[in-house]
């Protein structure tokens, strides 16, 4: 209790008759609220796990998901709810926009090295993302399409300047492995592109296909060293070039085939099999002899 020295009433010594002061030894001011010209503060009494925004005086529930944490509080939330402190962010922000990039362009100055290393670290944690990977080829597409003019210019003159460099590195690719894949995809595009077909085969299509039947002739099971393109439906009876109508067959077998249909050319061979049968219709996605719809 503490006595108000103006009119001499005893009070209980909190907040809610006197006013806060570190200065006295009470940690109050001496005279009153009432005597200041204010009315007591009447504390209000919330229910249990709820708190009043200072800002929107809405009752909320006393969580994360309405206030942010804070320590200086005695609730463990600040005053404000998740809203209400946005907006104020939001506002500030746009008060003080060239302020706080002045601020932001002088801290990444001092601390250049931190913040590359910030950077590097985090890069390591999302590059095998599936979600980067897609946001990646999203910027590189819209990059190309803003661009593409300029894109194809400064190619055109690196190759004038450079041709004898570029065919080198061409003639070296196409060597490899994945060179010789590239050359044979090409020239079924280009047989594709004749016969008006869709186009969507790409060369990773190409080598999935052929990992998935561990580099062996779909039809006799032979070790492929120069894999060809078998269409399944061939292109004469409306066959496409898509990932649902290519096997990889070896030169004999794409040769024999010709233009039938797997019915009345394979069970007719010597190397039938049926589990290889089953294999290729589960690759292509037949059931019950029918085709499945597949979306790319």
């Amino acid at each position: 209790m503490q006595e108000c020295r103006k009119c001499k009433r005893s009070l209980s010594l909190d907040s809610e008759f006197f006013f806060k002061n570190k200065s006295m030894k009470s940690g109050f001011l001496k005279t009153c609220r009432e005597c200041q010209g204010h009315s007591f503060f009447k504390r209000e009494i919330l229910p249990k796990g709820k708190l009043r925004c200072s800002s929107c005086e809405k009752i909320l529930p006393a969580t994360s998901e309405y206030f942010h944490k804070g320590k200086d509080v005695k609730e463990g939330f600040k005053s404000d709810c998740t809203k209400c402190r946005s907006t104020k962010s939001k506002n500030y922000r746009t008060e003080h926009q060239e302020e706080l990039l002045k601020r932001e362009k002088q801290n990444r100055e001092e601390n250049s090295e931190k913040y590359a290393q910030y950077s590097k670290t985090y890069y390591n944690k999302i590059k095998d993302t599936v979600e980067y990977k897609h946001k990646k080829k999203k910027w590189r597409d819209s990059y190309y399409e803003r661009y593409s003019a300029r894109i194809i210019e400064v190619r055109k003159e690196y190759y004038k300047v450079n041709r004898s460099k570029c065919l080198q590195i061409v003639k070296k690719y196409q060597q490899t492995y994945k060179g010789q894949l590239s050359l044979k995809r090409n020239n079924h595009i280009r047989r594709e592109r004749e016969k008006k077909s869709l186009l969507y085969f790409t060369e990773k299509d190409w080598v999935k296909c052929i990992e998935y039947f561990n580099h062996e002739c779909c039809y006799c099971g032979d070790k492929l060293d120069k894999p060809t393109m078998d269409h399944f439906i061939p292109l004469s009876k409306g066959g496409e070039f898509s990932p649902k109508n290519i096997l990889p067959a070896c030169l004999s077998c794409n040769s024999s085939k010709h233009v039938n249909g797997l019915e009345e050319w394979y069970p007719k061979k010597s190397f039938y099999s049926a589990k290889r049968e089953e294999k290729i219709l589960k690759y292509l996605g037949y059931k019950d002899n029918k085709q499945q719809m597949a979306f790319f």
